[in-house]
């Protein structure tokens, strides 16, 4: 599940793993017409409930921030020396901000989170005929540290709806995520996912409306993140970004009814 470490250099700061052969990134499984699979989502849960239920001395770990600077508002200068499209982005975070100081005041660093868990650094067995092997084993972990578990399980969440996004297709003006059309192959791998995760970890989860609430603002966030990164390296926001940025909105301000609609078996 978690490639053995080889070697580790602090300067530059280096982490060596084994080298895995034979597995894929989970994406290009979720990614794939007609090849959505609930067991896949229900191995990522059982992999991160390991990796949350992890015995480790938490205290010598580094802790892992929020994942989005709030309260710090930019100078005209910096502001002004944002990507071009920029301003798309900027004028979503006076809606949503209330809700983001409202998950910062909750976030704990009680456990061992990865702290970047989406579908992109999960890898699947692509031979499930060889045995011994794990279904799915997870890369990247510079980010892990002691932080918030729900960022986890909002990240995997987010990066499953993400793919439906950029199925979808049409024009973000005309978008709404409550119409949630053919998304329903997608709300299985989310809502075995959720359930799974909350078996394994109830205290990590607690209480199941909370916990789908949380994960789906979490979600939000994740959004928000993917857009950023499409400006930090295009400088725009693309139609996919568009469509994440409403659906960062309804996650994060409207969850109770994005849940209803998206997670209807579970709220």
């Amino acid at each position: 599940m978690i490639p053995h470490l080889m070697d580790f250099r602090a300067d530059p700061a280096v982490l060596i793993t084994q080298a895995l052969d034979g597995y894929a990134p989970l994406v290009r499984k979720l990614a794939s017409h007609d090849a959505l699979d609930p067991d896949v989502s229900v191995a990522a849960a059982l992999a991160l409930g390991r990796i949350h239920g992890q015995c480790l001395d938490i205290a010598c770990l580094e802790d892992v921030p929020f994942p989005l600077p709030i309260g710090n508002p930019m100078t005209p200068e910096e502001y002004c020396g944002q990507a071009a499209e920029y301003p798309l982005f900027a004028a979503r975070m006076p809606r949503v901000e209330t809700a983001l100081r409202n998950l910062a005041a909750e976030w704990r660093q009680t456990f061992f989170i990865h702290g970047d868990f989406k579908a992109d650094n999960l890898h699947l067995n692509a031979d499930p005929g060889k045995t011994g092997r794990p279904r799915i084993v997870v890369v990247d972990w510079e980010l892990a540290g002691r932080g918030e578990p729900l960022w986890d399980v909002g990240s995997y969440v987010g990066s499953v709806l993400a793919i439906w996004i950029d199925r979808l297709g049409h024009d973000a003006g005309a978008f709404s995520l409550f119409e949630a059309a053919g998304a329903s192959a997608f709300q299985r791998q989310i809502g075995h996912f959720l359930i799974t995760y909350r078996h394994l970890m109830p205290e990590a989860a607690g209480n199941m409306d909370r916990f789908v609430l949380s994960s789906l603002r979490y979600a939000g966030i994740f959004f928000l993140h993917r857009v950023l990164a499409g400006l930090s390296t295009t400088g725009r926001v693309s139609a996919s970004g568009s469509l994440m940025l409403h659906m960062a909105e309804a996650l994060l301000i409207r969850t109770e009814r994005a849940g209803a609609v998206l997670l209807p078996g579970l709220r």
